[in-house]
């Protein structure tokens, strides 16, 4: 999965740490994988027996690596993508072995003392550095808080909603929009998609708050699920204001509930990237480290009377995202163009800035629009339909089929607005759209390693000599008109994080065959 930023180039990643020289795959031959395994294995065991020692869990640590291995062979990978799997663990913010729903059950939550993580505090972005004052776990930040002692509480999960969580002082309008949707999707249909990552768990497989401020989060990379692990130290100012995304209490009670959700997946997604000066991305690659879904970008046409291949024409855009909210097979997010900022103030929209898509509305009066959030959790859209729009909202009709007061929407800034399908066109470059992986009747993945002295050094014109993959359809696949979608993700690693040259090339394949029932699906 390319971010934004990638210019798609070949690279190379490596391993390195304190102890150890970087080391590299001199040849692509298979009989050299155990010599350079047992040297990665032997790295890890050292790295990771210091940290799960200070986790509280004790026992051989060879044995954790080998079992994580062992989890992983049950979906029948071969020794060489385990390999590679191991060799992507080791991150600049620490080892993130792939994910075991039976070690979870095993793992320590309440050790003799509260968890600090080994693995250091995160990097803050400039924004969080301008306004710090100090780390603090949430029993601190309550208590530095205005409102009286009996009043304050402090919860994993009070509601899960789009509408109360707030983007504050990092770069990662596209993780929270990514978490703005999923949240909604939670909470429409009454399924645990987000507040499922967290552990540990109640009885009913709900999130809860542990005293002992240790947590362990799922959440993909680098090809599978694997467990991030936190503490509950957070960024505040002086007042005990969270210096990180949050959510915002409705009804006056800021300073009285302390939720965590929101700021403990962010924690642990930002682990994985190395920080909170997290520089950007796209929310296709965010939801898929978050939910798994299926990313698709979809490009709107710069000419519509001269689509390029890349892109997508407008009425299938719209088929395509109505069609999937109608069913429920998507997360829906959408970027905004590259606007000059006297437009986007004029227009109330930021540049280069993702939204989350909450509702796509065809009216009865033949109005298509969409219900969208700003990750800030202010600043709305200023043209038609926006809330100082009062000729449009003057159809009593139209407000009462949205469930839309302009009004009270006026007096509430939350960032939520609606705005038409034609509009989103002109000032939106993309829409990103995370699919649902049940809808694929079958799954093939594959993880393998190519080095960039594999291939021609520029293959513009010749791949034959680049890693060659063959996929073949069944006549009942080919006889339903089978969809086969591919999904190509590139391994991030430790010195690509450190800002190094990466020294090899990590890549995992991910192949889906969709066959279409009766509901309308677009590819």
């Amino acid at each position: 999965l390319l971010s934004e930023t990638d210019n798609g180039s070949k690279q190379r990643s490596g391993i390195e740490t304190s102890e150890t020289a970087s080391y590299s795959i001199e040849s692509h031959n298979l009989e050299l994988v155990t010599s350079w395994k047992k040297r990665i294995k032997d790295t890890l065991d050292r790295v990771e027996k210091l940290k799960l020692k200070e986790e509280g869990i004790t026992g051989n640590t060879a044995k954790e690596v080998e079992k994580s291995k062992s989890n992983q062979q049950k979906s029948n990978l071969t020794n060489y993508e385990l390999d590679v799997l191991v060799r992507s663990s080791l991150l600049t913010s620490g080892i993130f072995l792939p994910w075991s729903d039976a070690k979870v059950k095993k793992y320590n939550f309440s050790p003799t003392q509260k968890f600090v993580d080994p693995d250091g505090a995160l990097k803050l972005s400039q924004k969080q550095i301008a306004k710090f004052h100090k780390w603090a776990r949430p029993s601190e930040i309550i208590a530095m808080r205005s409102c009286s002692t009996q009043q304050k509480t402090i919860k994993m999960v009070h509601t899960i909603s789009p509408y109360t969580i707030k983007q504050y002082c990092v770069s990662d309008c596209s993780f929270i929009a990514g978490l703005c949707i999923s949240a909604a999707y939670e909470r429409r249909l009454k399924r645990q998609l987000v507040s499922s990552l967290i552990y540990p768990q109640d009885s009913n497989g709900m999130p809860i708050y542990n005293p002992k401020g240790i947590y362990m989060v799922k959440l993909w990379l680098n090809g599978v699920a694997r467990r991030v692990i936190v503490d509950d130290y957070l960024p505040v100012d002086k007042k005990g204001n969270l210096l990180c995304s949050h959510t915002v209490a409705i009804g006056g009670n800021k300073d009285k509930l302390l939720e965590l959700w929101v700021p403990i997946l962010e924690k642990a997604y930002l682990k994985l990237c190395g920080g909170y000066d997290f520089p950007g991305s796209n929310s296709g690659v965010d939801l898929f480290s978050l939910t798994g879904w299926i990313p698709e970008r979809v490009f709107f046409p710069k000419d519509n009377n001269n689509v390029q291949d890349f892109e997508t024409p407008i009425e299938r855009c719209w088929d395509k995202i109505y069609s999937a909210s109608s069913y429920n097979d998507a997360l829906i997010t959408m970027a905004t163009k590259d606007l000059t900022e006297e437009e986007a103030s004029r227009v109330g929209i930021f540049v280069n800035h993702a939204y989350a898509v909450l509702r796509i509305v065809h009216t009865s009066n033949g109005s298509r629009l969409l219900q969208l959030k700003n990750p800030w959790g202010r600043s709305g859209w200023n043209g038609k339909y926006s809330p100082q729009d009062k000729s449009t909202w003057a159809d009593v009709n139209l407000k009462r089929e949205l469930g839309y007061d302009a009004d009270t929407a006026s007096n509430c800034d939350d960032g939520v607005f609606w705005i038409s399908w034609t509009d989103v066109t002109i000032y939106f470059r993309n829409i990103q759209i995370s699919w649902n992986p049940e809808l694929f009747s079958c799954k093939k993945v594959a993880h393998a390693l190519w080095k960039a002295d594999v291939g021609p050094t520029d293959d513009s014109f010749n791949v034959s000599e680049n890693p060659q993959y063959i996929v073949t359809l069944s006549k009942d696949a080919i006889q339903n008109n089978a969809t086969l979608w591919i999904l190509l993700s590139r391994h991030v690693t430790k010195q690509e994080q450190d800002g190094c040259e990466a020294k090899d090339f990590l890549a995992a394949h991910i192949h889906r065959i969709h066959r279409p029932e009766q509901r309308v699906f677009y590819p």
